[in-house]
């Protein structure tokens, strides 16, 4: 069954609602120092993000290359908690220590910026290492990001034990708060649905 472009476009925005809502629920869990809670609601507030990017690219394959999207196809794409992720990301940060590897490349990289140096040949050598760097750092985040709440939610079975992948008290309390950093959504995606602000019905499944 194909569907339409409004009913793609409604559904992203809906998405979008919902990661928004976890969101909330996630910063309240943080207040109370549920950290491994927090880390579950965040990560599946990404995938909602996910999803509503996934459901506008293909909203804009309908109207602006014709396209016919399937139920079967959506279903098919959003099943995959890692794919939601990996269209969940929007950007790249890098977190280091000065003297780590990444942090002395920065801080050279800095350095050759000040001394107005950026045309030079180690400055270029210096950059690709960094884009290299923050290029794998992208490939693996999705997953990162699935396996950390995978950790904070479930019971792992190990020899001699049966724990909580992660005890709340040890977990990084600062881990939370990386996954809640979600940009703002930009005023060119929010304009796209001002046009039906007004609807009064709505016929999506819940389950796309």
């Amino acid at each position: 069954m194909c569907v339409t472009s409004q009913y793609l476009l409604k559904g992203a925005v809906y998405a979008l609602e919902q990661c928004g809502l976890l969101l909330i629920d996630a910063v309240s869990l943080i207040n109370q120092k549920s950290y491994s809670s927090a880390i579950v609601l965040a990560a599946f507030a990404r995938e909602e993000l996910g999803r509503s990017r996934i459901l506008t690219n293909f909203f804009d394959e309908t109207v602006k290359n014709g396209k016919s999207i399937t139920i079967k196809k959506i279903n098919k794409t959003c099943e995959d908690h890692v794919v939601k992720q990996h269209w969940g990301q929007l950007s790249t940060t890098l977190r280091f220590k000065n003297d780590s590897g990444i942090g002395k490349l920065i801080m050279t990289r800095n350095q050759y910026l000040r001394s107005n140096l950026q045309n030079s040949e180690d400055f270029q050598k210096v950059e690709q290492q960094i884009n290299k760097v923050t290029a794998k750092l992208k490939k693996r985040t999705p997953d990162d990001r699935h396996r950390a709440r995978a950790k904070a939610l479930y019971v792992l079975c190990q020899i001699n034990q049966v724990r909580i992948g992660i005890f709340p008290k040890k977990f990084p309390q600062n881990l939370p708060i990386i996954l809640l950093q979600i940009p703002r959504v930009t005023t060119l995606f929010i304009d796209k649905f001002l046009s039906w602000e007004q609807a009064t019905t709505l016929d999506l499944q819940k389950n796309y």
